[in-house]
């Protein structure tokens, strides 16, 4: 009997799922919430694949998508955010409805996300397979050429905007480890790929990439189009710890050398100042017109905007935001260089709320490029006799870098290099809240208190129109 009942517990397992999980860290995940008759809850992924098809006789993009995840101390529906709309779905081998995999509310209504309704046990391993078409949006075809681009931004209101519209994506504290496989079909045309992990080309419009696996879902890069349509400079930049591939490229040889010596330039300036280079790559597609947008090591950005992207390598894509509640952490810094590296004081102002939102928030506050800026500044002045924040941001790069980080880990960084509580700064210039303490005097709104009725002018790039997506896509 006993030897039965192990048998039947054994073949339960790896019928639902592989039990224990493999102590994945959801402490910057966002919290579990009741759903029908059960809960939804976070996961962390594991491994990733996907292979994308490009027809251009048929005119389609399709993918196909493998992905193991595991869940945490709670068990319930699992979120697996997907913008495309599935076509088939397997879990763990057996068939899923495509009615179990809905679009759904977050709690505080700030997006949406998918949710795999199938409630799985806690501590327990999974794979789930998924085919989907590509959006005509972000894969187009013309004649002999199939041209497509991952572009993404963290500015739209929903935060719906990373890699969830490409593939099964999770929310930014998790990592995941990648692989692309990509095929054209349906042309001679030979076609090339600019991306931010390790390509290998298998002749015939076929290629295999290897992303790091500490990649979350902000930091792919992936743009292919047929050979020859945009001009490309490689060089090596030979950086404090080790030698680097940088690739530019652009619609003109103008904007690529140009994007050669302005790269070179500023990524010796970044060494100097925040110290080596983390990523094995740089990638940069420079653009006419627009403004720019950051990936892991990969930038599609204009010229005038080129050293804040390249900035945003390493805080954003290299010290990274593990939601919407600490992209102000690296847009801050970012502008802050972007300003020139001003210093202030600290005077008491209006309440700025930077960081205190939902936790299912996944865009970045506006507010970050001005008043976030405003913040390092006055930081760089209270710490001055410790070198001000270029020294400081400099540990805390050497830290945390390739890892996602929140507020508060900022917020403890400071401290304890320091030896200062921040509780009054933090709680009214990040979290917004109307109570500040300044020495042992607490100011109420309005009351001894500097409004700034208007937010200053911001220096930060513009986001591309969706006119220009198409056109440098």
């Amino acid at each position: 009997m006993r030897r039965f009942w192990f048998a039947f517990v054994l073949s339960l397992v790896f019928s639902s799922g592989q039990l224990y999980g493999q102590g994945a860290d959801f402490s910057k995940a966002p919290p579990s919430f009741p759903y029908q008759i059960n809960k939804v809850v976070p996961v962390d992924f594991e491994t990733l694949h996907i292979d994308y098809s490009f027809d251009v006789a048929t005119k389609r993009a399709t993918a196909r998508a493998e992905l193991t995840f595991t869940l945490g101390s709670e068990g319930g529906f699992p979120i697996i955010d997907l913008i495309p709309v599935p076509t088939s779905i397997t879990l763990n081998g057996s068939q899923v409805s495509t009615a179990d995999y809905p679009v759904i509310d977050s709690p505080t209504q700030v997006t949406k996300f998918r949710v795999l309704k199938k409630n799985l046990l806690a501590n327990s391993t999974h794979k789930i397979e998924i085919s989907y078409p590509l959006s005509s949006v972000d894969a187009t075809f013309s004649g002999t050429n199939a041209r497509a681009a991952f572009f993404m931004s963290d500015l739209a209101a929903s935060g719906r905007e990373f890699f969830e519209k490409f593939g099964p994506a999770n929310y930014e504290f998790d990592q995941v480890k990648a692989t692309f496989s990509v095929s054209v079909t349906g042309t001679t045309t030979e076609h090339e790929v600019f991306t931010n992990g390790s390509l290998v080309g298998s002749g015939g419009n076929t290629w295999r990439i290897e992303f790091p696996d500490y990649f979350n879902t902000s930091a792919f890069f992936f743009h292919m189009s047929e050979k020859g349509r945009f001009v490309a400079s490689r060089y090596t930049f030979r950086g404090m710890q080790k030698e680097i591939p940088v690739t530019v490229y652009s619609s003109s040889s103008t904007l690529t050398a140009s994007g050669v010596t302005s790269s070179r330039n500023v990524l010796t300036e970044l060494e100097a100042t925040y110290g080596a280079y983390a990523h094995d790559s740089v990638t940069i597609y420079v653009t006419p017109s627009g403004g720019g947008m950051e990936y892991g090591g990969a930038t599609m950005t204009s010229l005038s905007a080129l050293g804040h992207e390249l900035t945003h390598f390493y805080f954003a894509r290299g010290v990274m935001p593990s939601s919407g509640n600490s992209g102000w952490i690296d847009e801050s810094i970012a502008s802050w260089r972007d300003d020139g590296y001003p210093r202030r004081t600290f005077t008491p102002r209006t309440p700025v709320n930077l960081g205190g939102f939902s936790p299912y928030k996944r865009n970045t506050s506006n507010d970050s490029y001005t008043l976030g800026a405003r913040l390092i500044s006055e930081f760089d002045g209270m710490f001055a006799a410790l070198g001000g924040m270029k020294t400081l941001l400099k540990e805390f790069f050497a830290e945390h870098k390739l890892t996602t980080i929140d507020a508060q880990t900022f917020k403890s960084f400071l401290e304890e290099k320091s030896g200062r509580n921040l509780n009054s700064e933090f709680d009214r210039y990040v979290f917004g809240k109307s109570v500040v303490v300044i020495g042992d005097i607490e100011f109420a709104e309005n009351n001894q208190i500097s409004v700034i009725k208007d937010r200053p002018a911001s220096s930060h790039p513009r986001p591309y129109t969706a006119e220009e997506l198409a056109e440098f896509r």
